[in-house]
């Protein structure tokens, strides 16, 4: 049988050919496609890196001097890349002594997911190009439209400028640290941001100490998170009265408040903080009697309340008392009066330092004082103190700095002093002591 001159055979292999061709054109242009695509996102991670590096100006350590042509971005130090998509995800860059600005083109980097950047000397206002970095879990820079972050650090820089009063949209914020920056203008509207922090219910650790934040406490900072363990607002232009609110903060153990231009007394809230273990309202503008429920907070170890007006009689009988785990305590320069109790001393050992100068104390130094043997700093200059400076002042044997002078004590420097080998710095001058300086002592200043 002939077989017919169809050219099937042929015209099929043809065929196939063809489309194995388009297949095989396909595949490279779509592979092609592919990695232009993943280039040109890697570009774009170079680029804003680059950038970022340019608004740099002070770079003391030389870190970016290898931020160049040489070598992939992925292996420039501080950077970290994803092994699938060798896109950046960390950038880490810590206490490298950087002075500059922070480039908002740091937003391109859409899969950047830490950022650690403290301890530099940034400037400039907070670029808002950041929200775009939604995939941001940890950070030590401020991001303020995405709903994922968690931290945000930018202590120890010289950001200026207000936060943006939706911050509180971040709703699973639990820190906030923006201390030791030029934050704020002095004026009334520099916390307005604090009421949107009201919808940050996991927020357990809120800084805003050093900085220029100005104006009232906004009665809003009541309605915080009760899961807040820290709260600094220290070293700031803040002035009026504390406000009431701070006893719903059960969780609350460390509050400061120190160095602003805060007035009037204390609320009787700060009794209502059982866990309580460092408050400082030194350098402030208060007056008033302490409250007597301070002590309640039996946890409380450190208390700092020196160059205020409060005033008061007995206050380490009548409120400091129940304050029995107390290590530090300043309460100097301020208008308060009585004695210096003989129970009190006997029941605090823990002290390590103790402040009561410039205030009016009266009666003698009780020879309980020696129950304080783990005291290392203890000042009663300028009081109205009188009397022998007792013999047990010597078994404070870790003693290193004792301030007596501009008192009315009396008698000769106790001879069992010079064996306290550990003072550094002495002062029993402006009384009205007799007699000769005990061996060793007399080289003391």
């Amino acid at each position: 049988m002939e077989v017919p001159n169809t050219m099937w055979g042929f015209r099929s292999s043809s065929t196939l050919a063809n489309i194995f061709l388009l297949l095989l054109v396909a595949m490279i242009f779509s592979v092609s496609h592919v990695s232009a695509s993943k280039q040109f996102q890697n570009e774009t991670d170079r680029l804003a890196l680059l950038e970022f590096k340019k608004q740099i100006y002070n770079d003391l350590l030389g870190v970016l001097n290898f931020w160049n042509h040489s070598q992939h971005h992925c292996q420039w130090e501080g950077i970290t890349c994803g092994t699938r998509h060798q896109r950046v995800i960390a950038l880490t860059l810590r206490h490298k002594h950087f002075s500059g600005i922070i480039s908002p083109l740091v937003g391109n980097l859409s899969f950047m997911r830490f950022i650690h950047l403290e301890e530099n000397q940034f400037h400039g206002e907070i670029p808002q190009e950041f929200g775009r970095l939604f995939r941001l879990r940890v950070l030590n820079l401020p991001i303020f439209n995405s709903s994922a972050v968690v931290v945000i650090s930018v202590a120890g820089n010289s950001l200026h400028g207000n936060l943006p009063t939706n911050i509180g949209d971040l709703t699973n914020l639990q820190l906030l640290n923006l201390g030791s920056n030029l934050l704020g203008s002095q004026s009334t509207e520099d916390l307005d941001f604090i009421a949107s922090l009201t919808n940050c219910s996991n927020l357990s650790v809120l800084s805003l100490s050093v900085n220029k934040f100005g104006g009232n406490m906004p009665k809003a900072m009541a309605n915080l998170s009760n899961q807040l363990t820290e709260f600094y607002v220290g070293g700031n232009y803040l002035s009026g009265t504390i406000p009431e609110g701070f006893g719903n903060f059960v969780n609350l153990y460390k509050l400061g408040l120190e160095f602003n231009s805060f007035s009037r007394i204390i609320s009787r809230d700060f009794g209502k903080l059982p866990n309580l273990q460092g408050l400082r309202l030194d350098h402030n503008d208060l007056s008033g009697q302490i409250v007597s429920t301070l002590c309640n907070n039996t946890s409380l170890y450190y208390l700092d309340l020196s160059f205020n007006q409060f005033e008061g009689g007995n206050i380490l009988d009548n409120v400091l008392m129940n304050c029995q785990n107390l290590q530090y305590l300043d309460i100097s320069q301020n208008n308060f009066t009585g004695i210096i109790s003989p129970h009190f001393l006997e029941t605090h050992s823990s002290l390590i330092y103790m402040g009561l100068s410039e205030n009016s104390f009266t009666g003698s130094l009780p020879r309980e004082v020696g129950k304080l043997i783990h005291l290392a700093d203890f000042n009663v200059s300028h009081n109205q103190l009188v009397g022998d400076i007792p013999m047990s002042l010597a078994d404070c044997s870790n003693l290193e700095n004792l301030f007596m002078q501009a008192n009315f004590f009396q008698g000769t420097i106790p001879p069992n002093l010079a064996s306290l080998k550990s003072i550094q710095q002495l002062d029993l001058s402006s009384n009205n002591l007799t007699g000769p300086i005990p061996s060793d002592q007399g080289e003391k200043h």
